[in-house]
C-alpha cells in the first residue's frame, strides 16, 4: 500500500539517566524527507547520525520549549 511520501518524523527517545538533565534525559530526533533514502527499504526514514545535532539531540529548542510545559506528565502530552 502507497502511503505517501515522509515529509517528516519527530521522534522523542528517552535515554538513561544523566544524559541531559535539561530535558528530563528526552533526546528530540527529527527525521525529514531525503531524496537518497530507499523508502521501500526504510519506509520511516533512517535515523541521523548523533553528529548531526541540528536534527537530533537536546538543542531542538522547538521540541524542547514545547514539551517542557508538560512536566507533570513526563514531558509526553496526553489526551487525558
Amino acid at each position: 500500500k502507497n502511503t505517501g511520501v515522509l515529509i517528516n518524523a519527530a521522534i522523542m527517545v528517552k535515554q538513561e539517566e544523566g544524559f541531559n538533565a535539561g530535558t528530563n534525559d528526552w533526546e528530540f530526533i527529527n527525521i525529514k524527507y531525503d531524496a537518497t533514502v530507499d523508502y521501500k527499504l526504510h519506509p520511516n526514514g533512517l535515523l541521523p547520525d548523533v553528529s548531526r545535532t541540528d536534527v537530533r539531540g537536546v538543542t531542538l529548542t522547538n521540541c524542547v520549549n514545547c514539551h517542557k510545559t508538560v512536566t507533570a506528565t513526563n514531558w509526553v502530552f496526553t489526551t487525558r
